[in-house]
């Protein structure tokens, strides 16, 4: 809902293309369904719980952001 994207990108949301100081994650063309980048001003709902899931997660910096099997 925080994030306005399809749901298989925001699926395959990755550390290492967002960056929360700035609030921007950039989706690489390999996810997008036009094969273009894409930079997404992310919403201050969005950041806050990006940012509290990065920190439970360890703060890593790269991998999927809500991996699932």
């Amino acid at each position: 809902i925080a994030l306005p994207v399809r749901r298989g990108e925001g699926a395959r949301l990755a550390w290492e293309d967002v960056d929360l100081n700035a609030g921007v994650w950039t989706l690489p063309g390999a996810i997008t369904k036009n094969g273009d980048p894409h930079r997404i001003a992310l919403h201050p709902l969005a950041r806050t719980l990006l940012r509290a899931r990065h920190k439970a997660m360890g703060k890593p910096a790269s991998g999927l952001a809500f991996p699932s099997p």
